[in-house]
């Protein structure tokens, strides 16, 4: 890893929610549902946006992966939005 890395590195990402980043909720009893943003797709997002953050400090034979996530996801996303 190269010198100079410190904490509080960020980058930003945007997506469009497709079906495949997508989840159903609500029983089919109670109607329709509601498709929105899934949060494994919402953690996936947030995995490339910390490589990118990390990208400039890794070397050409290097790679990085996270181990832990704690995140909360507040706020349904419905299919073909932004985030």
């Amino acid at each position: 890893m190269k010198e100079g890395l410190t904490q509080g590195q960020a980058a930003e990402l945007h997506a469009t929610v497709g079906p495949e980043q997508s989840i159903h909720l609500g029983a089919e009893a109670e109607g329709p549902g509601v498709v929105v943003f899934s949060t494994p797709a919402m953690i996936n997002l947030m995995e490339h946006a910390a490589r990118k953050a990390l990208a400039p400090w890794l070397e050409a034979d290097e790679e990085s992966v996270g181990v832990t996530v704690d995140v909360q996801h507040l706020a349904g996303t419905p299919i073909h939005a932004a985030v």
